[in-house]
């Protein structure tokens, strides 16, 4: 996966959008267009003239379109300016495009110059302080969504860590009289467990982290099952690099476990198959998870979707459109398959 350079990133952060992009350029087209419409509609009523529309369409359209190559190159420029800095600059360059829509138009209808300058001005302020005020507010809307969502994936962290603490820790205490040497091993797998999953500042980790965090889980609790428990991982090594957030695949390994291979008396083993397949989102892989246990020969318990439900819900976090799940009971195997567009930035 590629990682953005720091000035990249804050490029991306920036307040202006890049208004350069075809998508951008399109809808500003359009909006030119249909404001040229209401004013034709405004100053001349029912003597609404094609020629008139033109005119006025043409001088928006060359205002408007000036305005946004300056706009694109100020923002280029102004990563790290004040707020007050880039308003100034971005509404001269406005200005500026005025000044040249009103050259442009007295070429067109042959009207003076001066006679044109103080609408085009008036006009070019009027739509530069509304745009800037609309971008302004939409990018704190960005930041407002972007808190909550960390904040969520704060709170589904603090639920998950806990419950994956306390049965490791179950499984350690079940070693300390019959096997204390082997508890004290655990104890200090568990401190490197939980050095790498709690990681002060960090959000994401690259999926190879969390799938080591998986085996030394499992490698605690084979300590408590000993054979019966085994364990086989696939991971393609084009997934390896992609960012989830710690602990998503650990509750589901750990469900396996607890609801499957500890309920049957020659245990199991459970199978991870981690892929990139192709998908329809920009040409974006997904990310494929595949994950299969053994399960008793007994009705299969419902209360078993909470921890689903949260890993889901943090996959979203990191994911560009829905995550994808699916899961089944099927001739004494439970599978379980997740499937998201990881996003990159």
């Amino acid at each position: 996966m590629n990682s953005k350079t720091p000035e990249s990133h804050k490029l991306a952060q920036h307040w202006l959008p890049d208004l350069c992009r075809t998508e951008a350029l399109f809808w500003v087209t359009l909006l030119s267009v249909v404001l040229a419409i209401i004013l034709e509609l405004l100053i001349r009523g029912a003597n609404f003239s094609l020629v008139g529309f033109g005119q006025r369409a043409l001088l928006i359209l060359w205002m408007v379109l000036i305005g946004c190559l300056l706009a694109c190159l100020i923002r280029r420029i102004s990563v790290d300016w004040a707020l007050w800095q880039v308003v100034l600059a971005v509404m001269a360059g406005i200005q500026l495009a005025g000044l040249l829509g009103a050259w442009g138009q007295s070429l067109v209808t042959g009207a003076p110059l001066l006679d044109t300058i103080v609408p085009s001005q008036l006009l070019s302020a009027l739509i530069g302080s509304v745009s800037l005020r609309f971008f302004y507010l939409q990018y704190q809307e960005r930041q407002r969504a972007e808190r909550l969502k960390q904040a969520e994936f704060e709170l589904l962290q603090a639920r998950i860590q806990p419950h994956f603490l306390f049965n490791t820790l179950n499984s350690i205490a079940s070693l300390i009289v019959t096997k204390p040497e082997q508890a004290e091993t655990a104890v200090l797998d568990l401190a490197d467990l939980m050095r790498s999953s709690l990681r002060a500042g960090q959000k994401l980790i690259p999926l190879s982290e969390e799938v080591d965090l998986c085996e030394k889980y499992l490698k605690i609790e084979s300590l408590r099952m000993g054979d019966r428990l085994r364990w086989n991982f696939v991971i393609a090594p084009e997934a390896r690099a992609v960012k989830i957030p710690s602990l998503s695949l650990q509750p589901i390994v750990e469900n396996a476990v607890l609801h499957g291979v500890s309920k049957i008396t020659q245990g199991g083993t459970i199978n991870l198959e981690v892929s990139m397949e192709p998908g329809s989102l920009q040409g974006v892989p997904r990310l494929c998870l595949k994950i299969q246990n053994p399960v008793p020969d007994e009705p299969a318990r419902q209360g078993n979707k909470f921890a689903l439900k949260n890993v889901v819900e943090r996959l979203q976090i990191c994911a560009v459109g829905p995550v994808k799940f699916e899961s089944g009971q099927r001739d004494g195997i439970y599978t379980l398959q997740v499937s998201m567009v990881p996003n990159e930035s």
